[in-house]
């Protein structure tokens, strides 16, 4: 049997790296050197001797000088490709050549005069003569007097002209020969602080279009002299016509970049926000690194902010304001705005932290233009307290408030604040505690007093909540017509009368308590028809009439109060006079919903069976169109102990197509409660049949539930009915299905924050 030899990890793949080479080909042809160099650069890590060097190093020099002709050039990026050519192809005299160019513009002036030297050692090469002239100006520059040198010997007679004037440039007084370059004159002129004579040589410069390069320095200098001058604007447009033309010097840029950022500035000034922004924009296309330029940009960023704040715009205020921190790290103003907004996205946990930034941001030097009062420090923290009362985190809320009060504890309004903090997170003795504390500072504050006996009738103990009405008390000594301590002692009262009907029918203690919520609420309807209810429960029909007429009189407009006294005329056997308030409530008030009727229909029910029928009618007739009255009165009953009554309306409701799906699935309950699991099953199964019809997707978990009961032991099944019967919310007239199924409508209690919804701008606003 042969082995297979495994082929060591170090051995050359060599199959791989022809697939490279052919790769690096096809990228180098498309002029796509980056890839053409990282693909043969592979070569060499998997078979070296494969790799392409002459083709690696003309890749490395082509990228080098697509750097060098960037606008502006990326002399680092391209002085390090040229070198890596130099490095694969030394004897290269091209590349060593242009090394030498990048090198020498780029003040490198040892390299350049290597790489130079170098070149020229071969005299019968291309580049040898080329290499004459930016030698001998290398070392021109360096200090050495190219004519005590050989390369003197090969250069032409204009050349050497133009280095000895410009070896007049090494020491003052410059003194230049007459045929020297117009260019040189005016620098002479410059230099010798003749202003107007230089700006006179510099523009017959620019009529002499057939030297460009001295144009362009022309040019750069006739911007030195506007910019001396304070002229802004022409030195802007000579420098940028250089820049348009290839002169790319470094102190041109630095030039352009400082110009650039004065222009931002002022337009930031002016209050012309886009056009600072175009030209930080160009300044940073010049200068890079500059700390300044974030600095200004992120103002920018913040004045935008505030513009889209300003118009209601959160979402682009936000934008930028993000931007703006991002840039130079935040600040108080700017955290500030930030929570602000925040606020107004609804990301209030975002906003609680950062509304705790703007407080460690701000300025601690009282004569800061930002400095804030220890009062303001701590509307701050309340600020950010609520921020977290909005997002729910209560117990965080109160940490905060806390800080709060630190800051202010004499202000009464964050310690009450703090109050509705710990009541929020259901810490009710610690909110009593804190009430005490407030009350200690002012015995007479009617808002603490109010808010003492809301959470003494809130405590669950009864002989806590037995204090809340001495409280209310207090404020009505203070303010008689205080309305938020009558309406408080009012319905502690009612509340109290209720208690004692529904725990023990006591209904001679419940109407003292009713008498003395009326001597806070006087005409109250409800309270007078429940009064009235209590006289009649007594017996006392004489007494029971008159506040029953005055229950109608008063809360004409209230069905809450008709259906009390549709009742205490149902309790009396009285049930046309329960039709009598009926007609009269329809006189009254518009749009009475057909529910109100089912629901008088099934305490009807529960006092003469055959009272409901009349009411459940009345319910059908009224029933808008679209509303499926049918089905929604066999719902309701599905629970009840009027089954055979559920029965009729949900199968009148499925001849009319009334609610088909639900319908079915109220009578597979009513089947299961006669024990007909065949027949609940075929309801179940036209339920299904009627959802996939429609698409509708909503049932599937009653769906699910009901056929869970079908196949349930009876015994199951009955002890799940009694559970669902027992956790009905007022017994078995509330009954629970309708909720199962789906059919109470949704109730949205949104609460609305009234806030501060200014931003900082300036000037500085609190």
């Amino acid at each position: 049997m042969s082995k297979h030899k495994k082929r060591s990890r170090s051995a050359p793949n060599r199959q791989g790296a022809a697939t490279l080479r052919t790769r690096g080909s096809n990228a180098f042809r498309l002029g796509d050197y980056s890839q053409a160099i990282e693909t043969w650069e592979r070569v060499r890590t998997q078979a070296p001797d494969m790799l392409p060097v002459a083709a690696l190093a003309e890749a490395y020099f082509r990228r080098g000088q697509e750097q060098l002709g960037k606008t502006p050039p990326d002399l680092e990026k391209g002085l390090r490709d040229l070198q890596k050519a130099v490095e694969l192809q030394p004897a290269d005299e091209c590349y060593t050549y242009y090394l030498g160019l990048a090198s020498q513009r780029s003040g490198d002036l040892k390299t350049a005069i290597i790489c130079y030297e170098k070149v020229r050692k071969n005299p019968a090469g291309s580049f040898a003569r080329r290499a004459a002239y930016p030698l001998a100006l290398a070392l021109l520059q360096e200090g050495v007097d190219p004519a005590e040198k050989p390369v003197w010997a090969d250069l032409t007679e204009p050349e050497r002209a133009m280095l000895r004037s410009a070896g007049a440039f090494r020491r003052r007084p410059y003194i230049l020969d007459k045929d020297a370059p117009l260019l040189w004159h005016g620098l002479v002129a410059l230099d010798a602080g003749e202003t107007e004579k230089a700006r006179e040589l510099l523009q017959q410069v620019l009529r002499s279009p057939n030297m460009p390069q001295e144009m362009n320095v022309a040019r750069y200098y006739l911007g030195v002299l506007a910019a001396r001058a304070e002229d802004w604007d022409e030195a802007r447009k000579q420098w940028t016509a250089a820049y348009a033309q290839g002169y790319h010097s470094a102190y041109l840029s630095q030039n352009l970049g400082e110009l650039y950022f004065r222009l931002a500035e002022q337009r930031l000034n002016e209050g012309d926000v886009e056009s600072a922004l175009a030209a930080v924009k160009e300044s940073a296309r010049h200068v890079q690194d500059d700390g300044r330029l974030n600095e200004l940009l992120s103002q920018i960023h913040q004045r935008f902010g505030y513009q889209a704040a300003s118009a209601g715009r959160w979402d682009k205020a936000l934008e930028h304001w993000e931007a703006a921190r991002d840039l130079d790290g935040g600040s108080f103003r700017l955290a500030y705005n930030l929570a602000l907004t925040y606020e107004k996205i609804e990301e209030f946990i975002t906003a609680g932290a950062t509304w705790r930034e703007a407080l460690r941001r701000r300025p601690r030097k009282a004569d800061h233009p930002d400095a804030i009062t220890d009062e303001q420090v701590a509307l701050l923290w309340q600020r950010a307290a609520e921020a977290y009362v909005k997002a729910g985190e209560y117990e965080e809320a109160i940490n905060v408030y806390k800080q709060a009060v630190k800051w202010n504890p004499d202000s009464l309004e964050i310690r009450m604040a703090l109050v509705d903090g710990l009541v929020n997170d259901g810490r009710l003795w610690a909110a009593q505690n804190e009430l005490e504390r407030i009350l200690q500072k002012d015995a007479n504050y009617m808002p603490a007093l109010l808010r003492m006996g809301e959470v003494l009738a809130e405590n669950g103990n009864w002989w806590v909540s037995a204090g809340a009405p001495h409280y209310w008390k207090r404020v009505l000594a203070l303010d008689p017509n205080n309305i938020q301590a009558r309406d408080a002692l009012a319905n502690y009262y009612l509340d109290l009368g209720e208690d004692f009907i529904s725990w023990s029918r006591n209904y001679r203690v419940a109407v003292d308590h009713f008498k003395q919520a009326l001597e806070y609420r006087p005409n109250d309807a409800y309270v007078l028809a429940r009064l009235g209810l209590c006289y009649m429960s007594l017996g006392d029909a004489e007494t029971a009439k008159p506040l029953i007429a005055q229950a109608l009189d008063y809360g004409a407009q209230d069905l809450r109060v008709y259906e009390q006294v549709i009742h205490i005329w149902l309790d009396a056997h009285a049930p046309e006079r329960a039709w009598e308030v009926m007609r009269m409530a329809e006189t009254r008030v518009r749009d009475i919903p057909y529910q109100f009727y089912i629901s008088q229909a099934i305490y009807a029910m529960e006092v003469e069976v055959e009272w409901g029928q009349a009411w459940l009618d009345r319910a059908v007739e009224v029933a808008p169109p679209g509303e499926f009255p049918l089905a929604k009165i066999g719902h309701m009953l599905v629970l009840s102990p009027f089954s055979e009554i559920a029965q009729q309306y949900l199968e009148r409701a499925l001849a009319a197509g009334q609610d088909v799906v639900q319908t079915n699935l109220s009578l597979a309950m009513l089947a299961l409660r006669r024990n007909d699991k065949q027949a609940a099953q075929r309801y179940l199964h036209d339920a299904e049949r009627a959802a996939r019809k429609t698409g509708d997707t909503s049932t599937n978990q009653v769906i699910a539930m009901v056929r869970d009961l079908i196949n349930a032991p009876p015994e199951l099944f009955n002890l799940i009915l009694q559970g669902i019967a027992l956790g009905a919310p007022g017994g078995p007239g509330d009954l629970p299905l309708p909720d199962l199924f789906g059919f109470d409508e949704e109730y949205d209690d949104e609460e609305e924050w009234d806030d501060d919804d200014r931003a900082f701008s300036d000037p500085f606003r609190y």
